[in-house]
This record gives structure tokens, sequence and C-alpha cells, in this order.
């Protein structure tokens, strides 16, 4: 009669369809060059360095990349990697970053490693990463980050 002698069904294998599964991220691959891939892409790219530029950021901009973090998060790493690689010097990291850290506070978990991994490709990210201060981002995801920049 103790908690063990209530005996739960064993979900079918039509019960485990309906579970949702965890999306697993693209291949580093994806998410290099993505804006010669994608004209609609390139020019949101473009359009938002213009504004970090001069100083005009367009919120409803960052208002889609947060958007995109939520409902398709590859999209968002493609789009923050894009801006990444599109970015003149006088773009600061501080504000590259923004993307990553709302990649990071909402999908952190899933997308920590493939972020780190990007470093290889992408020699301006690490500097980009240290900008994140990590109010936003879980614990677990912030340690893996500073364990990240430690190396």
């Amino acid at each position: 009669e103790g908690t063990f002698s209530k005996r739960r069904p064993i979900p079918g294998v039509a019960d485990l369809r309906r579970w949702p599964r965890k999306k697993m991220p693209l291949p580093i691959s994806s998410y290099l060059k993505a804006h010669e891939r994608d004209e609609k892409l390139r020019k949101m790219c473009d359009e938002w360095l213009l504004g970090a530029m001069t100083g005009g950021a367009d919120s409803m901009l960052e208002a889609h990349i947060f958007r995109l973090v939520g409902e398709n998060p590859d999209a968002a790493l493609m789009c923050a990697v894009s801006l990444v690689e599109l970015a003149k010097e006088e773009v600061e990291d501080l504000a590259l970053s923004g993307p990553f850290e709302f990649l990071l506070a909402k999908r952190g978990a899933e997308y920590i490693d493939v972020v780190c991994e990007l470093t290889r490709s992408l020699p301006r990210l690490p500097g980009i990463l240290a900008c994140i201060w990590g109010d936003s981002i879980p614990k677990p995801v912030m340690r893996k980050l500073e364990l990240f920049r430690a190396a």
C-alpha cells in the first residue's frame, strides 16, 4: 500500500510521439555565411549594422531578433553570426553581444556549446562574448560561458 503499489500505465508508442522533443541545434556550418544564402537576412543585418554604426539602433529589428530566439532559435543564431561576419570594426563588440545574450538567456542550455564552437570560425566572437554580463542568463549556462572564457 506504499507509493510503489500505485502502478502507472507505461506510455505506448502513440504517447511518445506526442511528447515534445528537444530540437538539437544545426551543424556549425549551417550558421556560417547564412547571409550569403538568404537575401532577406542580409538586408536585415545591413539595416541593423547601419543603425549600430550611426547610433540609431532600430528597436523593431531588436524585437524581431528577440522574437526569433523564441520561435526559431537557429534563425536567431544565424542572424547573430551574420552580424559578426558583416560587422566593420566601427561596430562595438557590446552592440554585437545583444543577440547572443538574447539567445543564451532563453535557449542557452541548447546553444551554449554551439556558440562556443563558433569561436573557432569567428575570431571576433570571444571578445563579443566577453561583453555578456549574464544577469538574465541561467547560472549553469553562464558558468559554462565563464569556463570557456577562462580557457
